[in-house]
């Protein structure tokens, strides 16, 4: 009896390098389901964090937006139909206190469960 895997495809892209404090850019997330079978239970969630420290978390000085879906019917573990490529959307807006006084860099990431 032969196994068949999960064929999928992630991509990630942040819309905008550079960001001042109260001006939002846009974080995008992809997934590409080239099986056979719908993808269930699908989560996704970002975080931040200054840059280079991915252990100290810094998202509670952004607001991340609820996202806007693209064939997917949540990212609070929603379904993502076979041979379809699902987006998720988010506006993100730095609080003032993400760079009060400095330039200031940070990570945005995520977890795909």
């Amino acid at each position: 009896k032969q196994l068949a895997g999960v064929c999928a495809s992630v991509r990630v892209k942040i819309e905008q390098e550079l960001t001042l404090t109260r001006t939002g850019f846009e974080a995008r997330l992809e997934i590409g389901n080239d099986g056979d079978f719908p993808l269930e239970n699908v989560t996704a969630s970002l975080r931040a964090t200054p840059f280079g420290n991915i252990t100290k978390d810094a998202t509670s000085l952004f607001v991340f937006g609820e996202p806007e879906l693209t064939d997917v019917t949540s990212v609070g573990g929603g379904t993502i139909n076979a041979n379809t490529n699902a987006k998720a959307t988010w506006l993100i807006l730095a609080l003032t206190e993400a760079a009060p006084v400095f330039e200031t860099k940070y990570d945005i990431s995520g977890i795909l469960q």
